[in-house]
């Protein structure tokens, strides 16, 4: 029986060893097939295959050897042919299409039939659309969309998910990572492959949103530290091989009060304003940059001069310029007595002392980290907190009330009161600028319902206690202690999963509650 012989073509019983695989196949796994296998054994393949003719292949098609056996080529139903054969049946129905005569029309087939049952995955999908790009002339991804019937965007982003690291395109595979986070990972991965592979190998794990977070601060930092690095390059800068201010080297920051520089940066944006520094600095003899290596560098990344005392004294009145001149002598006595203790010293204590400042300044790297990793902490939490206020669920949003009429259930009481109009979380909970005035902040909170104003207030009522969860600079050595009470309603009724960093800093149990001395005594038993 045919139907359209000349496009397509019903064979009822074709031996399953006259069907090869489609070289071009973008599907990589067809999965458990056992309880597909049993049905088949027990009824047979209900629905046909589809097939070509294998000459229908382009001559240049990677088959491998060929059985001589060997006529058709499988289009769709890639799970019943592999289930067809471990059941072990002799034949399967087929549909011949006579009509897929060219590579292009047979892989958008392939896509097409794919798609509809739900099959391949994003990486898939995109290695298949590119696959379209590559072989179709003056093909472009509208025309791959209107051949597989596919909106243009979909095209784009899942050609894209092809330029992902191995290790995220397997997270993908096994549905542990979203597409959204996927395109986020890829937007760093162009820049830094090694940062986008740390993230990707967290992906399933209460981790990963905050590798992820982690990522994207390091590599904006490292960004930044390019464009100064070029910067510098451009005006012929010295570039400082270790940190200024180290055991007294001569180095000294510039900047906005120094002279020449005194008002020109005014209102200047403060992403801008190192790079401005720099120009202005440019001429100088003495000008030179430290640029660290690493994101978490211990000393900040600024302009210097190896002049100093020469080109940069400050700009006052003439006490002003009496106490600087004092000033330069009480240095200059204190580094000629230090040159002077430092030559009587024998080897054995100047190896000590190196000795001494080699571990200061691995504590100082050491502290650097934990700043930035509670920091990309603090931004995950947030992260959290603006999904919970746009999800406004109105239980949440009554227990949020309730708390705020009770002056909140904290153990230490560092909640603030604030007018949300002015407050800083409360803009960036909101989405807006931190430089948005207060009458603009007004107009976004009247257009939130109820339950998602009341769910701000509380996040922004807790900053104080979040804050606690943070170390500044000074704070070597701190042993933080969260409010119990916090963590726990994060826990349990904002469902919020901390990540390994906070649950070795908070000293977190396995629920995401605060050890108690009961747990703590549990384990020394």
């Amino acid at each position: 029986m045919t139907t359209d012989q000349t496009a397509k073509e019903f064979l009822p019983d074709l031996p399953l060893g006259k069907v090869a695989q489609h070289p071009d196949n973008p599907r990589h796994d067809v999965g458990d097939v056992t309880d597909l296998a049993a049905s088949i054994k027990d009824h047979g393949v209900l629905e046909p295959l589809v097939v070509i003719p294998f000459n229908h292949l382009p001559d240049d098609a990677a088959t491998g050897p060929r059985r001589k056996s060997t006529e058709y080529a499988l289009i769709a139903g890639h799970r019943r042919l592999a289930a067809a054969k471990a059941a072990k049946v002799k034949t399967v129905p087929v549909i011949v299409r006579h009509d897929l005569d060219t590579r292009d029309q047979q892989i958008a087939a392939m896509v097409i039939e794919n798609q509809h049952r739900a099959d391949l995955s994003p990486i898939e999908e995109g290695e298949a659309y590119q696959l379209l790009l590559d072989i179709t002339p003056d093909s472009n991804q509208a025309k791959v969309a209107a051949a597989v019937g596919m909106p243009k965007k979909r095209i784009s982003e899942r050609v894209r998910l092809t330029k992902l690291g191995d290790t995220a395109k397997t997270a993908i595979h096994d549905g542990q990572l979203s597409l959204t986070d996927a395109l986020e990972l890829l937007a760093i991965e162009t820049r830094h492959p090694d940062l986008a592979e740390k993230a990707a190998l967290a992906a399933g794990t209460p981790d990963f949103k905050y590798e992820l977070t982690r990522a994207k601060q390091d590599a904006d930092t490292l960004d930044r530290y390019d464009r100064y690095r070029a910067k510098a390059e451009e005006l012929g800068t010295t570039i400082l091989d270790k940190a200024p201010g180290y055991q007294g080297s001569a180095p000294r920051r510039v900047g906005q009060q120094t002279k020449g520089l005194t008002d020109a940066f005014t209102g200047v944006d403060p992403a801008q304003l190192t790079l401005a520094v720099g120009d202005a600095h440019a001429q100088c003899p003495g000008a030179a940059v430290y640029i660290p290596k690493t994101a978490s560098g211990s000393y900040e990344l600024g302009w210097y001069c190896t002049q100093y005392t020469d080109h940069h004294v400050p700009t006052r009145e003439e006490q002003e310029a009496e106490r600087v001149a004092g000033q330069e002598q009480r240095e200059r006595e204190q580094a000629a007595a230090e040159e002077a203790r430092l030559a009587a010293l024998t080897d054995e204590e100047r190896a000590e002392e190196e000795r001494a400042a080699a571990e200061k300044a691995a504590a100082e790297e050491a502290h650097a980290e934990r700043r930035v990793a509670l920091d990309a902490a603090q931004a995950t939490r947030r992260a959290h907190f603006i999904d919970v206020i746009n999800q406004a669920d109105p239980a949440l949003a009554k227990a949020a009330l309730l708390d705020a009429c009770t002056c909140f259930p904290f153990e230490y009481d560092t909640y603030i009161e604030t007018d949300l109009r002015r407050d800083v979380v409360a803009k960036e909970l909101l989405g807006l600028d931190p430089l948005d005035k207060p009458d603009d902040v007004a107009d976004e909170m009247r257009r939130l319902t109820a339950d998602k104003l009341a769910l701000l207030l509380w996040f922004t009522a807790t900053r104080g206690i979040d804050d606690d969860l943070t170390v500044q600079s000074w704070q070597r050595g701190v042993t933080l202690t969260p409010d119990p009470e916090y963590i726990r309603i994060l826990t349990d009724r904002y469902g919020y999963q901390w990540s390994t960093v906070e649950i070795e800093e908070f000293n977190l149990d396995d629920h995401g509650h605060v050890r108690t001395e009961d747990d703590e005594a549990g384990d020394a038993a």
